[in-house]
């Protein structure tokens, strides 16, 4: 819903289609609707809103009697007036019903035929304040928040051709009605075909219009049109649009690629893109662990899902599958942390689907079997003692505001500052040749984990470990290709040897490995990277730099004295960390040594964790969600409280946290607290 420019609402009103009016009525909801020759979809529609309305206004496009009949029958006794009008296309049609409506009620409710409203038990039609009112549109677990309560203090026009576009003159605000649902079938593959072909006429009229692009692959693939669907996906992606509608069509163009039987990796990446796209979604994630798992790749199978249980279900106009937030990702996480040797999730993952009504009848029995192994394979008695507490965090699914966000739901009890910065997800944390982070985010349960392995010995071990929110990839980082990866101590170079006396030999066996770029297998972005450069090289930064263009910190175990030329150096790596926009911290550690043959003195630096986040000189650069994980991690990690305050601050002054926030954060960081961290 885009706002109309000053220009644009002088043409309007100079246009001799759309008269100056009187001033809408202060109160009252007309119902909108262009209807052609459906008489039973229209009584159906009518039917379901005869209680709601206190006007209505229908333009008959079509030529049967029998729809004036169908009209009195419903409506008789509501007033409202039935316009007969040849076809001039869909936005149009509906763009002269608004004009009609504007002055028989203050706002116009916009349905099409076939639909129905639903209150859910309780509800009412709420005190209506916004601009543009929006209603959850479902077909089957499909949702979409769409306006269809508009306010007629505005001139609207629809300028969507086969679905919905609105654009209000100077509306802006909006407003969203729970539990009022407007029910709609799904589209057929014959009107489908229709669909395309109209968006074809209408893309030779304006070839740069990216919406339709993607409406047209959308018409393609619901009318079973694949081939011609995957084209049009490729085209309309290429020309652009914005990022809800992007997202939606990379995640039908990796479904189609599936469809198609491609490449196991060509398929991962597509539903990787499509994630990456919109990562406020968690339908590409799901599909991704489905696909996973009947591809038995448990471990990305249990990554994918257990990033999706934290995402929210937001209010958006592209559709949404209800049944993604609800019990599919708590679903595959299950099954795949049954494969992965996580029983004590598994046992707690299916006992929350099976206490969960909104778990279909149709896969209890299913879920059931999958508890009662996860419990056989772990042993009853040790199964008795599991709680939710060992599920990664998982978003509330009824806690919405009037934005679309979602309150998380807390598995433990919260330290202050994040009571006070109610994040959308858990921090992000990718380890490299680290076993946890600083601090105690961790123990806290303030993070989800990803940890690289490469070493079959200790992927094993670090697995068995079952810890909670931890996952555990068995790849070593690189670009893609082969490398030697030692298993123990590598060998210095001899002029270091013989200047450190009491340097370790060379120890372990030299072991090849195929590497993978860190963009092809991170599943979500990260906030912060702890990596241990001592032993691993920047492949991260210079084949993840998608997976950590958003990255708030990055702190690093370095050599500052390089012991053979595969370690970078502590300017390569202030290099690497500054191209991503970050700057210098803190150093939390130095370790000194002497040189042979004195051995008495400590004051040649040899190694030191450092410290690099995001530039908090320009905070303007930074997000919303940004800020948040910064204020976590600089908290919890180092003690930085300083820092954490100056984020605070920030919210602040942007309303995105309460008022008085920074203050309270101030007075409730304890002098014990500050001596644990060090501050």
């Amino acid at each position: 819903m885009n706002p109309v420019s000053a220009t644009e609402f002088a043409a309007v009103l100079a246009s001799p289609g759309l008269p100056h009016e009187p001033a809408p009525p202060t109160d009252g909801v007309g119902l909108v609707l262009v209807v052609g020759d459906d008489a039973e979809a229209l009584a159906a529609t009518l039917a379901s809103v005869r209680n709601l309305i206190d006007h209505w206004v229908i333009v008959h496009t079509g030529s049967d009697e029998a729809i004036g009949a169908a009209v009195q029958a419903a409506l008789d006794g509501v007033p409202g007036r039935l316009l007969d009008a040849e076809p001039f296309g869909f936005g149009q049609d509906r763009t002269e019903a608004l004009r009609n409506a504007r002055s028989a009620a203050r706002y116009s409710l916009l349905l099409e035929a076939g639909e129905t409203v639903e209150l859910a038990e309780g509800t009412s039609l709420p005190e209506l304040t916004g601009d543009a009112v929006h209603l959850a549109v479902r077909q089957g677990s499909l949702v979409s928040w769409q306006p269809r309560l508009v306010s007629n203090r505005f001139v609207w026009r629809d300028h969507g051709v086969v679905r919905s576009r609105l654009e209000g003159v100077e509306a802006a605000s909006r407003q969203f009605a729970v539990g009022i649902n407007v029910l709609a079938a799904p589209l057929d593959a014959d009107t489908a075909r229709h669909h395309a072909a109209v968006l074809e006429a209408a893309l030779q009229v304006d070839p740069e219009n990216a919406r339709l692009a993607h409406e047209l692959a959308g018409a393609y693939r619901v009318a079973e049109q694949y081939e011609s669907a995957s084209v049009a996906y490729r085209r309309a992606l290429a020309m652009g649009g914005g990022e809800e509608m992007i997202a939606e069509s990379l995640l039908w163009a990796a479904r189609l690629l599936e469809r198609a039987g491609a490449r196991a990796d060509d398929i991962v990446a597509a539903y990787l893109k499509a994630f990456q796209a919109h990562p406020a979604r968690a339908e590409a994630l799901v599909d991704l662990a489905r696909y996973c798992r009947d591809h038995k790749l448990f471990d990305l199978a249990r990554m994918a899902a257990g990033h999706a249980m934290g995402i929210p279900m937001l209010r958006e106009e592209t559709w949404a599958d209800e049944e993604v937030y609800a019990w599919r990702c708590l679903d595959e996480f299950a099954v795949a942390s049954y494969w992965t040797g996580h029983e004590a999730e598994c046992v707690a993952a299916c006992r929350h689907l099976l206490d969960d009504p909104a778990l279909p009848e149709a896969h209890r029995g299913r879920v059931e079997a999958n508890l009662n192994a996860a419990v056989a394979k772990l042993g009853a008695e040790a199964s008795r003692t599991i709680t939710p507490a060992v599920l990664p965090r998982q978003a509330n699914r009824d806690n919405a505001d009037t934005r679309g966000t979602v309150v998380e739901a807390a598995v433990v009890e919260e330290p202050a500052l994040w009571d006070l910065l109610s994040p959308a997800r858990p921090v992000s944390v990718m380890l490299i040749g680290v076993e946890e982070p600083a601090g105690d985010l961790m123990e806290r349960q303030l993070c989800r984990v990803t940890r690289f392995e490469p070493m079959p010995e200790r992927y094993e071990a670090v697995r068995e470990l079952n810890l909670p929110n931890q996952t555990v990839l068995p790849f070593a980082l690189g670009d893609g290709s082969e490398r030697s990866v030692w298993s123990g101590v590598h060998p210095a170079e001899p002029r270091v040897l013989e200047t450190f006396g009491w340097l370790a030999e060379e120890s372990g066996d030299v072991l090849n490995v195929a590497t993978r770029k860190l963009d092809d297998v991170a599943v979500e972005p990260v906030d912060l990277l702890h990596l241990d450069l001592r032993h691993a090289d920047l492949s991260a930064f210079r084949h993840g730099r998608a997976t950590l263009a958003a990255a708030v910190a990055v702190q690093a175990r370095i050599a500052l004295i390089s012991l053979h030329p595969e370690q970078p150096s502590l300017g390569e790596f202030d290099l690497a960390a500054r191209a991503l926009g970050l700057v210098p911290h803190a150093i939390t550690m130095v370790e000194r040594t002497s040189m042979a043959p004195w051995g008495a003195t400590l004051h040649q630096v040899r190694e030191a964790e450092v410290v690099y986040v995001r530039d908090f000189t320009r905070p303007e650069l930074m997000s919303d969600i940004q800020l948040s994980q910064l204020a976590l991690v600089a908290h919890h990690c180092w003690g930085s409280h300083d820092l954490a305050l100056r984020c605070l601050l920030q919210l602040e002054l942007r309303g995105s946290v309460a008022l008085g926030a920074a203050e309270t954060y101030r007075h409730r960081v304890s002098p014990a607290e500050a001596a644990v961290y060090g501050g």
